[in-house]
């Protein structure tokens, strides 16, 4: 019986490794940059708010909850959908590189046979 290996990679919603923290201040600064009016700041601010910690959830509930704008409720439901929820990849390639472009851990799964259960 030949038993195949399939890798799993789960990014972690967790602490950047080598990043500054932020403070209250700087996120404030980038939920408020979820409204502007320029896609770039959104998008640039969207990023910086998925590299957080899980420590921030409360705070991206309570800015969901006061959000007004639609984009930004929109953004703060996907940052707080990643927060909540580890990505799974088949391809360790690929992985490593989502990895190492927000500053978070990899953790890596080997197990045989095909995925099933995983997802």
């Amino acid at each position: 019986m030949k038993i195949r290996a399939t890798l799993f990679a789960l990014l972690l919603a967790a602490a950047p490794l080598f990043a500054e923290p932020a403070g209250e201040d700087q996120f404030r600064t980038w939920v408020r940059q979820l409204a502007s009016d320029d896609i770039q700041v959104r998008d640039a601010a969207q990023r910086e708010l998925e590299k957080l910690d899980g420590k921030w959830k409360p705070e991206l509930k309570k800015a969901l909850a006061a959000a007004t704008d639609p984009e930004s409720r929109a953004r703060l439901g996907s940052v707080l959908e990643i927060l909540c929820h580890p990505q799974w990849h088949t391809d360790l390639d690929e992985a490593m590189a989502l990895a190492k472009s927000g500053n978070k851990p990899l953790l890596v799964l080997v197990t045989p046979g095909a995925p099933d259960g995983f997802s």
